[in-house]
């Protein structure tokens, strides 16, 4: 709750909550740009993927997304509902099981540019 709601934020609780390092090295303006909008690098075997990560700071769903089943807040705002998953998460060492996306409404992986 230290950090203002943002999509750089969004990314790094994406990284944290799949136990996966964003391959992005920022070497260029557009791969900045794409870090500080929310995107993620994610290598798998030989092949890298751009990943929108959801809006877990923005929007209550994708905060909702977040906590462990059984857990249930009463506060209707993103990064409060956010930070106490988070916690909860990290005070049982789970792992948040839900979906931020509706059943069949799991965007495709995004190509951001170029690089």
């Amino acid at each position: 709750m230290t950090e203002w709601p943002s999509r750089l934020l969004d990314g790094q609780i994406y990284c944290a909550s799949h136990g996966t390092a964003d391959a992005n090295d920022l070497a260029t303006s557009r791969l900045i740009e794409a870090r500080a909008n929310g995107f993620v690098l994610i290598g798998q075997a030989a092949a890298y993927v751009w990943v929108a990560s959801p809006q877990f700071t923005l929007e209550l769903e994708g905060a909702k997304s977040l906590l462990p089943s059984g857990l249930v807040t009463i506060s209707r705002d993103p990064m409060i509902v956010c930070a106490t998953a988070l916690r909860a998460l990290a005070l049982t060492s789970q792992k948040a099981d839900r979906s931020p996306w509706s059943p069949g409404g799991i965007p495709r992986h995004q190509r951001h540019g170029g690089d």
